[in-house]
């Protein structure tokens, strides 16, 4: 709905006209468990619920910077102990990270992972304490509902698609507040309870269903009937 918003006001085209069809999560994402996710992510030198992690190409509006920055200014002890998790490949522009990332890599508390398969990237998001996703502008932003597929806490910029995508189930940051993002790593780190609740992640991983294939293709099916 965000982006038949945009459509229609940017272009001035009727929001009648515009069928939205979410695409959904592929079927590999989904809580396999602490037994069999700990196997998978232990390759990459991490332990289950005691890391953070962000999803994405590498390009500015995905926002890095923030997020780099808000988790240099966690204590060293959490640090040292909560890694973050950086999934993507290389995209375009300069991502104008803050002058400590060098130091927080060498340190093994920034870790930028590329290359990852579906299935190792289905063991990070269930084995991460919450995915942090402050992006300043997605069209969707699936890697909230991949997480969500997992039983996975997220915490997602405000005022954006996600709140859409979200429903309410995970926390909502300015994304250029970066005090903000790090007060919220700072209670995750503190507090494991919305990563070990099962009520919660059950919640997490229905809203996750809402967004299947099926229907996605039915709104298809139906545009192109309505215009043939």
């Amino acid at each position: 709905e965000f982006s038949r918003s945009e459509i229609s006001t940017i272009f001035g085209y009727p929001s009648e006209r515009i069928f939205v069809a979410p695409p959904a999560a592929s079927a590999v994402f989904r809580p396999l468990g602490v037994q069999m996710t700990s196997r998978e992510v232990d390759p990459f030198d991490l332990k289950t619920g005691m890391y953070f992690m962000t999803v994405g190409t590498l390009e500015p509006r995905k926002n890095l910077r923030t997020l780099i920055a808000a988790y240099g200014q966690l204590p060293a002890g959490v640090r040292s102990r909560m890694p973050l998790v950086i999934v993507g490949g290389t995209g375009w522009g300069d991502l104008q990270l803050p002058a400590s990332t060098d130091q927080l890599i060498g340190r093994g508390e920034i870790r930028f992972l590329r290359g990852v398969d579906n299935r190792s990237l289905r063991a990070l998001y269930e084995g991460a304490r919450l995915m942090l996703f402050p992006s300043v502008y997605e069209g969707f932003g699936m890697p909230v509902v991949e997480a969500f597929a997992c039983g996975t806490p997220v915490a997602h910029s405000s005022r954006t698609v996600m709140d859409e995508v979200s429903d309410g189930h995970a926390y909502r940051i300015e994304a250029m507040d970066v005090d903000a993002w790090t007060d919220i790593m700072l209670t995750s780190s503190q507090d494991p309870q919305d990563y070990r609740e099962p009520t919660k992640r059950e919640l997490r991983i229905e809203r996750a269903r809402f967004f299947n294939w099926h229907d996605s293709a039915d709104a298809v099916v139906q545009a192109y009937n309505a215009y043939r």
